[in-house]
Formats: structure tokens, sequence, C-alpha cells
């Protein structure tokens, strides 16, 4: 059994807002990683690693760039099938969100290398989860006229999040140094916008409903990891 829209393709112009709405989470996307790479850690793998941070640094993103290439191509090859009366999209954005603030907290609180990396990979399988399932939201709700507006606004929401997550998380480490606050504070800044931003998206999203339907042949799930692995390899 396959998962097909039953409705015929969006053909309603949408909006700036409705699209700047609809791409928010974009914006949490960006706020996210980049303060994580650039300063949190770093501060993190220092504060437990002391010297040897950098090779504790290496081990942390080697594991986790396994996550970052094979969440997405099952993840969207999932939500592509999932139903429920929220849609299929938002469960597994919502759901990755959760676990992704649980895994950010953890990173906080690590005070050893083994929780430490067991915690960036809760982040890394989360997020991409997230991510995943996010990148199916425009081609499902947005007109085809109008997906070259709402990709644009997909780029500018991420590159905003990006110069907001690193200025505020930037700002924290002024006020309380490289030290365990300063990371709980940085975390929760992080947290509190993908909140944020995953609510503004999930309310302004109207995903059309969709039906089961024999298929004896389903398609292979590379297809639905494409786009987001591409931006994530540009961030």
């Amino acid at each position: 059994m396959t998962v097909q829209p039953s409705s015929a393709s969006p053909t309603a112009r949408l909006s700036f807002g409705r699209l700047a709405a609809i791409n928010a989470f974009w914006f949490g996307g960006g706020a996210h990683w980049q303060p994580i790479y650039i300063a949190l850690i770093p501060v993190g793998a220092t504060l437990i690693a002391g010297s040897n941070a950098d090779l504790l640094i290496g081990r942390v993103t080697a594991a986790g760039g396994v996550f970052a290439l094979l969440t997405p191509i099952l993840v969207g090859w999932l939500s592509d099938r999932t139903v429920t009366r929220w849609g299929r999209r938002r469960p597994w954005m919502v759901a990755g969100t959760i676990l992704n603030i649980i895994g950010l907290g953890l990173l906080a609180l690590s005070a050893s290398q083994l929780t430490f990396i067991a915690a960036y990979l809760v982040v890394q399988l989360s997020n991409n989860a997230a991510g995943a399932a996010y990148t199916g939201v425009i081609p499902d709700v947005v007109r085809a006229e109008d997906r070259g507006r709402a990709s644009g606004l997909l780029g500018t929401m991420n590159q905003l999040g990006t110069v907001v997550g690193v200025g505020l998380v930037g700002l924290t480490f002024k006020l309380y140094g490289d030290t365990r606050a300063g990371l709980l504070a940085g975390y929760g800044l992080v947290a509190l916008i993908l909140v944020i931003t995953l609510l503004i998206t999930v309310v302004a999203v109207k995903e059309p409903p969709i039906a089961r339907q024999p298929n004896s042949k389903s398609p292979s799930p590379l297809a639905g990891a494409v786009s987001y692995t591409h931006l994530r390899a540009h961030e």
C-alpha cells in the first residue's frame, strides 16, 4: 500500500505572510546548526576534554555525519507513507523537534565524552528527521506557480536564522563566559527558537487530505531525501 494525496495539487495563491509562516521553521534550522558548530560544541568539548577538545570534536562530527546522511533518506520515505489526522509531515516535524530539544539539553549537561557524543547523535538524528519531513511541505501545500517564491523565502529564512542564532549565542557567552552556564543559556535559546518557529509553521501548514491506494511497487526512499541533503550540504 502507498499513500497518495486524495485531492488535486494545491491551486490557491498564498500570501507572502502565509509563505513566510510556512518557512518559519527554516529560520529555526538556521538558528540551530551554525551556533552549535561555531560556538556551543567547541565550548562544550573544551569543558569536557580540555586540550584534547579538537579530537573530541572530530569524533563527534564524524559520528554525526552518518546520521546526517542516512536519516533524511529513511524519514523522507516514511513521511510519504504516513497517514494521521494531522497530516503526514507535521507529526514527524513535531516528534523530531521534541527529541531534538531533549538532545540539546543532554549536550548542555554532558560531562563526559561518551554522553557528549551520544547527545550529539540524538540531535543529529532528530533534527534530520524533522527536516527531512519538512522538505515535503512546500510541494504539498504551495501551488507550482508560487514554489519559486516559497523556495526563495526558504533560503532567506535559513540565513536570517543563522545570523540571529549566532548573534544571540555569542551574546550569552559574553554574559556568562565559556562556562556551563553559558552553554545552558545558549542551548536554551536555540531550543526556544526551534519551538517558536515550529509552532508558527505547524499552524500555517494546511496539509491536504491523503488516502491509501494499492500499489505493488514502492518508489525508492532515495528520491525523498535529495533536496534536504542538498540544503544541508550548503549550510
